[in-house]
């Protein structure tokens, strides 16, 4: 029970420190001194926060029980050999570093999860994203009270990540959790305050992505629920226009940004396919100094890592839909096709530290703990 309880503490700590993140330099945020410190040092917390639940695993479980664990999460394997060739690649050139960086954390994860797996249940789970997600929230309202306009760069709230495209997909994915909640009759009250707070969040992050995934997912489930299209309608309504009411605020939302679309990134998009056309097989970034990182997942893998490494991450992507479809877990499915979809837009799939990639594996430990699914989740949830 010990051990169990301490796994909690350090995962939480884990999905928490993947939240913040590091404004753009041109923008001085006055951020309450600790809050700064948390997203002034984000990489760091990150990679300790991992280590240190790693450490605690490593000196606390049977090293068997984790390979037997690690098997079943196989589609994470050839993720394995995607982060490889990132490795190799950049062995012999100044980002050497940054893929021994991404296949330590990647394999660390990967044994962190095959332990979790087997540690905790799916309520588990889903009271450690839960009270993540309230933290978070938490420490947004001690900055707002501290100087809100901290949490805003061009009328549109990043929160404390310092974009407001990520903001919108960490609110999105705490929006479907509490949904998920919800259909499971588990933590309903504070699913339902999640949900009231997250999606105005979400909405006035300006971000068309982060509507996109959440709405993807409500189109491919919820709409043979109506009592949850009645719930969300209910929700996000009201809370949306309370928001547009602090009219000192300005807020730019993104249903705004949707009716006044303008195309935004398809010259990004273009100088992308230029770059990779200069260097098709292992991508543009070995003859450049830095990473390129566009938005969108599968472009910024095309650029920076050639047919070879796109190839290897498509197999990778197609595996796990693959492994998560045949055990017929269908939120599961819905969740990892939104963000995967909304991977399109944003380059979150590439890294290994943020809350995208920490979802994908949750739901991969989700299937494979069914078995242990009480009858009131399989009804919801299986075919």
């Amino acid at each position: 029970m010990t051990n169990k309880i301490i796994s909690k503490v350090f995962f939480v700590l884990v999905l928490l420190f993947s939240l913040f993140g590091v404004p753009p330099k041109i923008h001085v945020l006055n951020r309450v001194d600790f809050i700064d410190f948390l997203t002034d040092n984000n990489l760091e917390l990150k990679i300790f926060s991992i280590l240190l639940i790693l450490l605690f695993i490593l000196f606390n479980s049977k090293f068997k029980n984790q390979l037997k664990a690690i098997n079943e999460l196989k589609p994470w394997l050839f993720f394995f050999v995607f982060k490889l060739f990132i490795l190799l690649k950049y062995f012999f050139q100044i980002q050497s570093t940054f893929g021994l960086y991404e296949i330590t954390i990647f394999i660390s994860l990967l044994y962190v999860y095959a332990y979790l797996s087997y540690t905790l249940n799916y309520k588990d789970f889903l009271m450690v994203i839960n009270l993540t997600a309230w933290i978070f929230i938490i420490l947004n309202i001690i900055q707002y009270v501290y100087d809100y306009s901290a949490l805003f760069i061009s009328n549109r709230f990043i929160s404390l990540t310092g974009n407001s495209n990520h903001a919108a997909v960490i609110f999105s994915i705490f929006s479907i959790f509490s949904l998920i909640g919800l259909q499971i009759n588990y933590l309903k009250f504070s699913n339902y305050m999640l949900l009231i707070i997250c999606l105005p969040l979400l909405i006035i992050t300006g971000s068309k992505t982060g509507l996109f995934v959440i709405g993807l997912y409500i189109i491919l489930y919820f709409l043979k629920d109506f009592k949850m299209i009645g719930i969300f309608t209910l929700i996000i309504i009201p809370a949306y226009y309370l928001f547009n009411s602090f009219d000192s605020l300005e807020i730019v939302g993104s249903f705004e940004r949707i009716s006044n679309f303008q195309d935004t990134r398809s010259a990004n998009w273009n100088l992308s396919l230029q770059n990779f056309y200069e260097s098709p097989f292992i991508g543009s970034s070995s003859n450049n100094e830095r990473l390129t990182f566009i938005e969108s997942s599968y472009l910024a893998c095309l650029e920076n890592y050639g047919i070879i490494g796109f190839s290897l991450f498509l197999i990778s992507i197609m595996l796990l839909i693959r492994k998560i479809y045949m055990k017929k877990f269908i939120l599961s499915v819905y969740f990892a096709l939104a963000l995967l979809f909304g991977g399109l837009f944003e380059a979150y799939l590439l890294s290994s530290t943020n809350l995208v990639l920490h979802t994908l594996l949750i739901i991969t430990v989700l299937n494979i703990n069914q078995n242990n699914i009480n009858e009131n989740f399989s009804r919801n949830i299986l075919h």
